[in-house]
């Protein structure tokens, strides 16, 4: 639910949710988390693993991904999934200043799912990053393009794959519990 002053306290993480409230106007989010601490217990973004030394954990990710995604103007998306899978995904595009589209695919559910992105106008290639995980609560495990942030805090992706587009669509695959930043023009 959406506050009258905007502002959306989330005790929840994942890249929908970030989306969805910048999607709907609101101009800062609170991430609560658990304490740095070298157990890393609760749901924190860092990890500390030595003394001046941290780990990135699942949110982190999440709120990197979601960074990776871009800035622009949305635009309105309809999904749909065939009723025998019951498939749940969570869609967001975005047109860039630069005149692309970027749309961000979130598989919610526990299979893998095919997804075809349809604008009508882009045809020939597409770029796509991954983030992927072992499952919905994983609080390990979890990489962006089969690339980990560094104990230095630094990230850089693997190579993004390619996508052939028609003028029918693009077919994306999604593994269970993952998302995907696809990029057209």
């Amino acid at each position: 639910m959406l506050a009258a002053s905007k502002r959306w306290v989330i005790v929840a993480t994942g890249c929908q949710a970030l989306l969805t409230g910048a999607e709907n106007g609101v101009q800062g989010m609170y991430f609560h988390t658990g304490t740095l601490n070298a157990s890393c217990t609760g749901y924190a973004v860092l990890c500390q693993t030595g003394t001046n030394s941290y780990s990135a954990q699942p949110i982190y990710y999440g709120l990197l991904f979601t960074h990776l995604l871009g800035t622009g103007r949305f635009l309105p998306v309809t999904t749909s999934t065939a009723a025998k899978t019951g498939g749940n995904i969570a869609a967001f595009a975005l047109k860039t200043s630069s005149g692309g589209l970027r749309v961000m695919l979130e598989n919610l559910s526990p299979e893998r799912l095919n997804a075809t992105l349809r604008d009508g106008k882009h045809a020939g290639s597409a770029t796509v990053l991954s983030l992927t995980g072992p499952a919905p609560l994983a609080t390990s495990g979890v990489h962006i393009q089969d690339a980990a942030v560094g104990a230095d805090g630094h990230f850089s992706s693997g190579p993004p794959d390619t996508l052939r587009c028609t003028p029918a669509g693009c077919s994306v695959t999604l593994a269970p519990y993952s998302a995907a930043v696809v990029t057209l023009g």
